[in-house]
């Protein structure tokens, strides 16, 4: 007998709303803007894993509009976030609601628990997505990596898949929410060959640093 859990129902119904709840936030910018919304553009979507199959997702970061910006993947991932952005109104209790793992970069048992979670996700056959420099660049250049993603990825044996986010700092500047500028933003896959090299060399993240930050400076 199956039994009605509304629990589990309504954290689904969130999960489905989640990008069109954080659409209707940045469209509020919007309408107080004078600008345009920027149009988000997914470059080598041939290039990223089926959708089922689950993956380490990495991405440079800039803006707070980056996660916005590769929900544009269609993939079904849950990312990483410091643990103040869960209490932001509406979007971090959508962000809690959904699954997504908070994580406080100063405290060592917070880190574990992180990296423990993604391990229960990826073995449930979801995704989850990494910034593994840790923070937004506030230069726009690609700083050390983290292992934490890497590590996860060597332990559950699935692919390290590199995105790159073009001009997210650009359309909303870091530190600097309040303001969205229009134009383009970019999602780029990287080649197939490049993922599957980046899961053979997963223990070393300071390989894939140097590997990762040339294929991001080809993007630009």
């Amino acid at each position: 007998m199956l039994f009605y859990n509304p629990v589990k129902v309504s954290i689904h119904a969130v999960n489905v709303c989640l990008p069109d709840v954080l659409l209707t936030c940045f469209l509020t910018n919007y309408i107080l803007s004078p600008c345009a919304p920027p149009h988000t553009q997914v470059i080598h979507p041939e290039n990223l894993p089926a959708v089922q199959q689950p993956a380490v997702y990495v991405a440079n970061h800039l803006s707070f509009l980056d996660i916005f910006s590769l929900f544009h993947l269609n993939r079904p991932f849950k990312f990483i976030s410091k643990t103040s952005n869960f209490f932001i109104p509406i979007i971090g209790w959508s962000m809690f609601l959904t699954g997504h793992i908070m994580i406080n970069r100063t405290d060592k048992k917070s880190q574990l628990q992180c990296l423990k979670q993604c391990g229960v996700v990826l073995s449930e056959g979801a995704s989850v997505l990494f910034f593994p420099e840790g923070t937004r660049s506030d230069d726009g250049k690609m700083h050390a990596f983290k292992k934490g993603a890497f590590s996860v990825a060597a332990k559950a044996k699935v692919p390290v898949v590199p995105i790159t986010l073009v001009n997210t700092g650009d359309r909303m500047p870091n530190g600097h929410e309040y303001l969205l500028y229009p134009g383009q933003v970019q999602v780029c896959g990287c080649q197939r060959g490049r993922w599957l090299v980046y899961s053979l060399y997963a223990h070393s993240h300071h390989h894939i640093h140097t590997d990762y930050c040339a294929f991001a400076n080809s993007t630009f």
